[in-house]
Protein backbone atom coordinates (compact mmCIF):
# COMPACT_ATOMS: atom_id res chain seq x y z
CA UNK A 1 0.00 0.00 0.00
CA UNK A 2 2.36 2.58 1.11
CA UNK A 3 4.60 1.67 -2.74
CA UNK A 4 1.28 2.77 -4.48
CA UNK A 5 2.57 5.46 -7.12
CA UNK A 6 1.29 8.79 -5.73
CA UNK A 7 -0.76 7.98 -2.77
CA UNK A 8 1.82 9.13 -0.12
CA UNK A 9 2.60 12.38 -1.85
CA UNK A 10 -1.20 12.85 -2.41
CA UNK A 11 -2.07 12.57 1.25
CA UNK A 12 1.21 14.80 2.22
CA UNK A 13 -0.58 17.26 -0.34
CA UNK A 14 -3.83 17.45 1.84
CA UNK A 15 -1.86 17.66 5.28
CA UNK A 16 0.35 20.78 3.63
CA UNK A 17 -2.46 22.79 1.97
CA UNK A 18 -5.67 21.66 4.45
CA UNK A 19 -6.17 22.64 7.89
CA UNK A 20 -9.70 21.22 8.42
CA UNK A 21 -10.99 17.88 8.26
CA UNK A 22 -9.29 16.95 5.30
CA UNK A 23 -6.17 17.32 7.14
CA UNK A 24 -7.18 15.43 9.98
CA UNK A 25 -8.40 12.39 7.54
CA UNK A 26 -5.40 12.29 5.28
CA UNK A 27 -3.05 12.27 8.88
CA UNK A 28 -5.26 9.20 10.11
CA UNK A 29 -4.56 7.45 6.83
CA UNK A 30 -1.19 7.62 7.05
CA UNK A 31 -1.75 6.40 10.50
CA UNK A 32 -3.08 3.33 9.16
CA UNK A 33 -0.63 3.02 6.36
CA UNK A 34 1.45 3.31 9.21
CA UNK A 35 -0.15 0.00 11.39
CA UNK A 36 1.39 -2.44 8.49
CA UNK A 37 5.02 -2.90 9.85
CA UNK A 38 6.18 -3.74 6.47
CA UNK A 39 5.46 0.05 5.81
CA UNK A 40 7.95 1.52 8.58
CA UNK A 41 11.00 1.52 7.43
CA UNK A 42 9.61 3.13 4.02
CA UNK A 43 8.05 5.09 5.65
CA UNK A 44 10.50 6.36 8.27
CA UNK A 45 13.39 6.72 5.00
CA UNK A 46 10.77 9.58 3.81
CA UNK A 47 12.09 12.76 5.03
CA UNK A 48 9.37 15.06 3.83
CA UNK A 49 6.76 12.29 5.57
CA UNK A 50 8.08 12.69 8.99
CA UNK A 51 8.99 16.42 8.82
CA UNK A 52 5.74 17.08 8.22
CA UNK A 53 4.12 14.72 10.85
CA UNK A 54 6.57 16.68 13.16
CA UNK A 55 5.37 19.98 12.10
CA UNK A 56 2.09 18.89 12.98
CA UNK A 57 2.98 17.72 16.41
CA UNK A 58 5.00 20.79 16.97
CA UNK A 59 2.74 23.39 15.48
CA UNK A 60 0.61 25.22 17.99
CA UNK A 61 -1.91 25.48 15.52
CA UNK A 62 -2.29 22.46 14.41
CA UNK A 63 -5.96 21.09 15.85
CA UNK A 64 -5.91 18.88 18.61
CA UNK A 65 -6.97 15.89 16.23
CA UNK A 66 -4.48 16.63 13.37
CA UNK A 67 -1.94 16.65 16.54
CA UNK A 68 -3.07 13.33 17.80
CA UNK A 69 -3.42 11.75 14.50
CA UNK A 70 0.39 12.74 13.76
CA UNK A 71 1.46 11.43 16.90
CA UNK A 72 -0.29 8.11 16.62
CA UNK A 73 1.48 7.76 12.84
CA UNK A 74 5.29 8.51 14.59
CA UNK A 75 4.26 6.28 17.39
CA UNK A 76 3.35 3.09 15.20
CA UNK A 77 6.45 3.91 12.71
CA UNK A 78 8.32 3.50 16.07
CA UNK A 79 7.17 0.09 16.56
CA UNK A 80 9.90 -1.16 13.90
CA UNK A 81 13.84 -0.93 15.73
CA UNK A 82 14.86 0.40 12.70
CA UNK A 83 13.31 3.50 12.36
CA UNK A 84 14.65 4.83 15.74
CA UNK A 85 17.56 7.42 14.23
CA UNK A 86 15.40 8.97 11.63
CA UNK A 87 13.05 9.19 14.57
CA UNK A 88 15.12 10.77 17.20
CA UNK A 89 16.16 13.29 14.42
CA UNK A 90 12.67 14.91 14.06
CA UNK A 91 13.22 17.21 17.11
CA UNK A 92 9.62 15.91 18.42
CA UNK A 93 10.85 14.67 21.64
CA UNK A 94 9.82 17.69 23.72
CA UNK A 95 6.50 17.65 22.46
CA UNK A 96 5.62 14.23 23.22
CA UNK A 97 6.97 14.37 26.91
CA UNK A 98 4.38 18.09 27.01
CA UNK A 99 1.33 15.95 25.34
CA UNK A 100 2.39 13.75 28.56
CA UNK A 101 3.27 16.37 31.35
CA UNK A 102 -0.19 18.23 29.82
CA UNK A 103 -2.21 15.44 30.76
CA UNK A 104 -0.68 14.82 34.23
CA UNK A 105 -0.74 11.65 36.60
CA UNK A 106 -4.34 11.19 36.43
CA UNK A 107 -5.31 8.64 34.33
CA UNK A 108 -8.83 8.90 34.20
CA UNK A 109 -8.21 12.00 31.95
CA UNK A 110 -6.48 9.04 29.97
CA UNK A 111 -9.65 7.06 29.12
CA UNK A 112 -10.54 7.85 25.52
CA UNK A 113 -9.18 5.76 22.70
CA UNK A 114 -6.62 8.13 21.03
CA UNK A 115 -5.71 10.80 23.04
CA UNK A 116 -2.36 12.45 22.57
CA UNK A 117 -0.74 11.32 25.90
CA UNK A 118 -1.87 7.92 25.38
CA UNK A 119 -0.35 7.41 22.00
CA UNK A 120 2.80 9.83 22.98
CA UNK A 121 3.28 7.06 26.00
CA UNK A 122 2.94 4.54 23.25
CA UNK A 123 5.86 6.19 21.31
CA UNK A 124 8.12 6.29 24.06
CA UNK A 125 7.32 2.66 24.69
CA UNK A 126 8.14 1.58 21.19
CA UNK A 127 10.77 3.76 20.36
CA UNK A 128 12.45 2.32 23.74
CA UNK A 129 12.98 -0.83 22.46
CA UNK A 130 15.70 0.36 19.80
CA UNK A 131 19.09 0.43 21.19
CA UNK A 132 20.24 3.61 19.89
CA UNK A 133 16.95 5.47 20.98
CA UNK A 134 18.11 4.51 24.64
CA UNK A 135 20.88 6.99 25.25
CA UNK A 136 18.84 10.32 23.80
CA UNK A 137 15.67 8.84 25.93
CA UNK A 138 17.78 9.25 29.53
CA UNK A 139 19.09 12.67 28.27
CA UNK A 140 16.01 13.90 27.71
CA UNK A 141 14.51 12.51 31.18
CA UNK A 142 11.61 10.39 29.43
CA UNK A 143 12.59 8.03 32.72
CA UNK A 144 11.87 10.59 35.04
CA UNK A 145 8.68 11.68 32.99
CA UNK A 146 7.19 8.37 32.88
CA UNK A 147 7.68 7.53 36.63
CA UNK A 148 5.45 8.54 38.37
CA UNK A 149 2.88 6.65 35.46
CA UNK A 150 4.63 3.05 37.13
CA UNK A 151 2.93 4.02 40.26
CA UNK A 152 -0.67 4.48 38.31
CA UNK A 153 -0.19 0.71 37.11
CA UNK A 154 0.25 1.88 33.30
CA UNK A 155 1.84 -1.15 31.69
CA UNK A 156 3.10 0.85 28.79
CA UNK A 157 5.14 3.82 30.97
CA UNK A 158 6.20 0.74 32.74
CA UNK A 159 7.79 -1.15 29.58
CA UNK A 160 9.22 2.29 28.79
CA UNK A 161 10.73 3.27 31.54
CA UNK A 162 12.36 -0.29 32.39
CA UNK A 163 13.33 -0.12 28.70
CA UNK A 164 14.76 3.24 28.98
Amino acid sequence: MYLHPGLVDSLLKVVKDDNGAARVNAILAICNIAFCVDNHVDMSNNSDLLSLLADVVNNGTSSEDSRCAAIAALAKIAESTSTAAALLTLNVLPAMMKAITDAGQDLSKWGVDNSREGWANIFFMNLAQAANAVAPLRVEGVVELLSPLINQDNRDALVASATV
